[in-house]
């Protein structure tokens, strides 16, 4: 004699496995999200460590660059003060020689010198 089949019981197993499947796959899908998460978080910290390290760089860089121009700059004005002592000096020997003989040729040393 052919066996009934208990259409409820085949209902409520049926019903009983679409669930759990669909549980498995809602733990599979938040596992890899997880993953992801954490490789995304594990890049972005790499990331920020090269950013850290780079900016530290660049910034060495800056503070090297800025000592640089401040030497050069220092150079400079003393330069500029050395080049300004040069012509008042020049200019002071030919006034007093033009003092001293009153000659043409001192008058346009002199006013060569002091009027630079």
């Amino acid at each position: 004699m052919p066996e009934r089949i208990n259409y409820t019981a085949l209902c409520f197993t049926i019903a009983i496995a679409i669930f759990l499947g669909n549980g498995l796959l809602l733990l599979a899908e938040k596992a890899w999200t997880h993953y992801e998460l954490k490789v995304a978080a594990q890049m972005m910290k790499e990331s920020a460590e090269k950013m850290k390290i780079e900016t530290a760089k660049r910034m060495k860089e800056m503070q090297i660059q800025n000592q640089e121009k401040k030497r050069i700059a220092v150079i400079e004005s003393a330069n500029q003060r050395n080049v300004q002592r040069i012509k008042r000096e020049t200019c002071d020997f030919w006034a007093a020689e033009y003092r001293k003989l009153r000659s043409s040729g001192n008058k346009t040393m002199m006013d060569a010198a002091c009027g630079r």
